[in-house]
């Protein structure tokens, strides 16, 4: 059986540490872009208010609330996620490199 690549494991946890460290994940950074979220919003009803009369506007409008809502969703709940999937893969990968130094120690103590 091969040898764990410990290298390569440990420059994996490393690039998770980088992802983990990133403004996307930052609470400063979200609410940066929660005050630019609200000021897209109000510029956006300003002009369907404006422009009510047209028909394609309130199509539009409504194309425009969904992808709002979903940018919302993302602005308060995107962070958690990411941070659970990151612990979630960090936990998967110590525990194969575990299992993998216990398959190598039981083939080592077969060959001696």
């Amino acid at each position: 059986m091969m040898e764990t690549p410990a290298p390569s494991t440990r420059a994996f946890l490393n690039e998770l540490d980088s992802v983990a460290a990133s403004p996307l994940l930052d609470p400063a950074y979200r609410r940066k872009k929660l005050v630019f979220w609200t000021i897209r919003q109000v510029i956006t009803v300003g002009l369907a208010v404006s422009f009510w009369d047209l028909a394609w506007v309130r199509w539009l409008f409504a194309f425009a609330v969904v992808l709002a809502l979903f940018n919302l969703a993302m602005l308060f709940w995107g962070g958690a996620f990411l941070q659970r999937r990151i612990q979630r893969v960090r936990d998967r990968v110590i525990e194969q490199e575990a299992m993998m130094d216990a398959e190598d120690r039981v083939q080592e103590d077969q060959n001696h």
